[in-house]
């Protein structure tokens, strides 16, 4: 059974990623911030399956991260008293962890199927979470940005990396301060690097399976 769940690691991660993304919807607004952190840590929870088999020390490490994700966020104590930058670093550590694994693990797939897709995707929606937590904790601590409200959520800067990384740009949401300008620009370089790289392993795995056959 969990060697077919590793088999199918990339599509099931990605139905997490969308589960967190869209999962809140169903749930009432008084509590859809609670429920945003629930989506996340389970979408955490299973990018360990990715470490299956790595080395122990590996699949420890991911581990011990995700616990402290997990404390972090449901300590209410800590929330009060303590930076949000605690999460966001403990986040970034998961989140170089699981786009360092996916990166190889794409990169080893011989053939460009429904999984080496979907760890693409995966890769790309990690990467606007990862933006997100860095926004949302910046704003919380600086008010490094401003928009249509005076408090914005979690969902609000979710909402705005991904607008970032798409280069869209509504501008109902806009950095304020000089740090979160260049995190912004940085986010926006990330995207465009990310998409531009991806997508010549993508072309190169082909074109060598091509000429392959």
């Amino acid at each position: 059974m969990t060697e077919r769940l590793y088999n199918r690691r990339f599509t099931i991660f990605l139905i997490s990623f969308l589960i967190t993304l869209f999962g809140n919807l169903m749930f009432p607004e008084r509590i859809r911030e609670n429920a945003e952190t629930v989506l996340l840590l389970q979408n955490m929870l299973f990018g360990i399956l990715l470490f299956k088999r790595q080395s122990k020390s590996e699949m420890v490490f991911i581990s011990v991260i995700v616990l402290l994700a997990v404390v972090a966020r449901f300590n209410r104590y800590y929330m009060e008293q303590n930076s949000p930058f605690i999460f966001a670093g403990i986040y970034v550590i998961y989140f170089s962890m699981i786009s360092f694994r996916l990166f190889l693990d794409i990169r080893q797939q011989r053939v460009v199927g429904i999984e080496t897709i979907s760890g693409v995707f995966c890769g790309f929606i990690l990467l606007g979470f990862m933006s997100s937590i860095l926004f949302v904790s910046l704003d919380s601590t600086l008010k490094a940005f401003s928009g249509p409200t005076d408090n914005r959520a979690f969902s609000d800067f979710l909402y705005f990396s991904f607008i970032t990384l798409l280069t869209i740009g509504y501008g109902d949401i806009t950095p304020t301060t000089e740090i979160s300008k260049r995190l912004v620009v940085f986010v926006g370089l990330l995207g465009h690097f990310y998409t531009v790289f991806v997508t010549a392993i993508i072309v190169g795995k082909y074109l060598s399976r091509y000429r392959s056959q």
